[in-house]
């Protein structure tokens, strides 16, 4: 069965703190491509990176599935994927790639560095 979809993760907003998306379940899914569209990069040094959490069923703590590459600090449209299939290459604007399958229960989380105020959205396109 195919399984492919898109959802807004985080709405487009300015955010000082970390910000976690509410936590999805994925019965087919194996992959997801992350979208982080940053339209004001804010003063701070810290910049953002994009965070995969797969969640346990039974206790509901939360194990952290990718390191997010190097934080981005510029305007624009980031990419972060995993896949059972990436091929392991970032460029361009992908700036992490994880060769892993998507969990059931997953959240993402955009990490912030700092404190400075910056306006950025998340969404997800989600694969078989």
């Amino acid at each position: 069965m195919r399984c492919r979809t898109s959802r807004g993760l985080i709405p487009l907003g300015t955010y000082t703190e970390t910000q976690n998306s509410q936590t999805f379940e994925d019965t087919q899914a194996r992959g997801a491509r992350f979208y982080l569209n940053i339209v004001d990069a804010g003063t701070g040094s810290g910049g953002l990176m994009v965070l995969l959490f797969g969640v346990d069923k039974m206790s509901g703590n939360a194990v952290q599935l990718s390191d997010g590459g190097a934080a981005v600090n510029a305007v624009g449209t980031w990419c972060y994927e995993i896949s059972p299939y990436a091929a392991g290459q970032q460029f361009g604007n992908v700036v992490d790639v994880v060769q892993r399958s998507l969990p059931f229960q997953w959240f993402a989380q955009v990490f912030a560095g700092d404190n400075s105020p910056r306006t950025y959205s998340l969404s997800v396109e989600i694969t078989d």
